[in-house]
């Protein structure tokens, strides 16, 4: 590592050890990222949904401490052309099932064996010829699976370098007093990425998956368009030390 990311990792771990002496802090967030929101804010850093690491060229993620939930790495939407998510929303959505009226697609996708949704089958594939992670939909009037929409490797290898080359996952504790949620942010890990190979081997295996969450809105003016809440590809937490190297602070305290 260079010298500028060794006092970078050491800067992030002194104000994380700083949020971890205030020890239970009151929600700051919503829903299912409430945690990390919560984070961000204790950091300093302000929310938002840009392709780069979080802060000091590292990518901050949080995840409850006893969860097996894959890890979400990064978002990104595919790029062979425009509106691929709404031809996609257009194939496969389904009738939500608390609300007729509307549809989703919502499912995680990996490349070990066709999922089914409705009639149709999906499935990733990594096609090291044409440098592209393909989604592969097998609709049954067809012979050969649907294979048109994809994430150019160009594109997954940026994403990967500017927003995870560097990250820190930190553990939380979850306790609801009062009606209010608090946290507490305890044992930072650092990590180094190995590489986009690495990645594209995970695809592979299936211990990368791609997870849609695909909706319409349900009132205001933009009523029954789609809603794209990103397409994002996640690790299994098993599997995180396989496309990370775990960074030793004692070597750079």
């Amino acid at each position: 590592m260079s010298e500028k990311i060794m006092d970078n990792v050491k800067k992030l771990n002194k104000e994380l050890y700083l949020i971890e002496c205030k020890n239970w802090v009151i929600s700051q967030g919503r829903g299912t990222s409430a945690a990390g929101q919560t984070l961000e804010l204790l950091l300093n850093k302000k929310l938002d949904s840009i392709p780069l690491a979080d802060k000091y060229g590292i990518e901050i993620k949080s995840r409850s401490l006893h969860s097996d939930y894959p890890l979400h790495l990064f978002c990104a939407t595919f790029d062979n052309r425009p509106l691929e998510i709404q031809r996609l929303f257009d194939i496969g959505a389904y009738t939500c099932k608390n609300d007729s009226d509307f549809k989703a697609f919502n499912t995680s996708v990996s490349a070990v064996c066709y999922k089914t949704i409705r009639w149709n089958k999906y499935k990733i594939n990594v096609d090291y010829n044409e440098e592209k992670v393909k989604l592969l939909i097998y609709k049954p009037s067809a012979n050969i699976p649907y294979s048109e929409m994809s994430w150019s490797f160009y594109e997954l290898e940026n994403r990967l370098n500017h927003k995870l080359k560097y990250m820190v996952l930190v553990s939380v504790l979850r306790d609801i007093k009062n009606d209010n949620v608090y946290f507490k942010y305890i044992k930072p890990k650092f990590y180094k990425l190995r590489g986009f190979r690495e990645f594209l081997k995970l695809v592979e295996t299936g211990e990368i998956c791609v997870t849609f969450k695909i909706n319409q809105f349900k009132s205001g003016e933009r009523k029954g368009q789609i809603l794209d809440r990103g397409t994002s590809f996640d690790i299994n937490i098993n599997s995180l030390e396989k496309l990370f190297e775990e960074i030793n602070l004692d070597k750079i305290n």
